[in-house]
């Protein structure tokens, strides 16, 4: 039975509106959603990439960068947070005493930064008045925080400036955020305006690790950060789907799982 424009144009619609609630949809989601064959998923996945509003993945899709609404810091601090300690807990193994450090903007790492004063004689620099904010008080750490323009939604410092004080520091290890990682984009983020502090740390960093919880996997945004194979590991916590980490590890991804 053929559906019309209008029928199609109200299911991409609905598409839409469970991507802005849910992120990331699968061809099985889509299936049971719409009561629709894996053949139209696909066509709707197919429809809504091309019109710019979607990014495909292997099985899935997710909203285009423009689409997605970024999550204020103060709000996103509080998403998923057991898990986000536990991956913190777990970063914290890494670090050892007069490792120089750069920590990025995520919420995340702002977890790292909570419990970062159990490693004494360690030197930190960051682009997060967050992360700044919890270490500035701690003695047994050397913080230093770039200079630039501060963005109200992430807390992150941003611009010129920044990138140009990263351009002639050399770091151990870089800790990240990700809010999006994908099998064939790496990591990416809807945050164009403090990915080129990042991107500089990784490229003067020995380490980077990635950050992130189960629920940034298999997505994409707008603004590429650094390749799957630029970084040292992921760590993530065991809510993350174990089929696409094992796609991750085949391509020579260290995964790190972290634990209670």
């Amino acid at each position: 039975m053929r559906v019309s424009r209008s029928e199609v144009a109200e299911r991409e619609k609905r598409i839409i509106e469970l991507l802005q609630e849910k992120k990331r949809l699968t061809v099985e989601e889509i299936e049971d959603a719409f009561g629709v064959s894996p053949a139209t998923a696909r066509r709707c996945m197919q429809s809504l990439e091309k019109k710019g509003k979607a990014i495909r993945t292997l099985k899935s899709i997710t909203l285009k960068a423009e689409e997605q609404e970024e999550v204020d810091i103060r709000q996103k601090k509080t998403i998923n947070l057991l898990q986000k300690q536990k991956i913190a807990r777990e970063a914290l193994k890494l670090i050892k005493p007069r490792d120089i450090l750069f920590l990025g903007d995520g919420s995340t790492v702002y977890e790292l930064a909570a419990v970062l004063s159990r490693v004494p004689d360690i030197y930190v620099i960051t682009n997060s008045i967050l992360v700044a904010n919890v270490l500035f008080s701690q003695p047994q750490i050397d913080l230093q925080i770039v200079g630039g323009t501060v963005r109200n939604v992430t807390g992150a410092v941003t611009g010129e400036k920044a990138v140009e004080y990263i351009k002639n520091i050399h770091f151990d290890k870089a800790f990240l955020g990700a809010d999006s990682i994908s099998l064939e984009y790496g990591i990416t983020t809807p945050n164009y305006y403090s990915v080129q502090t990042e991107i500089k740390a990784v490229q003067n960093s020995k380490d980077t690790y990635i950050m992130a919880d189960g629920t940034k996997f298999d997505r994409v945004s707008l603004t590429p950060v650094v390749q799957l194979d630029e970084i040292s590991a992921i760590i993530t916590d065991k809510t993350a789907p174990e089929q696409y980490l094992e796609q991750l590890r085949e391509k020579g991804t260290d995964i790190l799982i972290s634990g209670e």
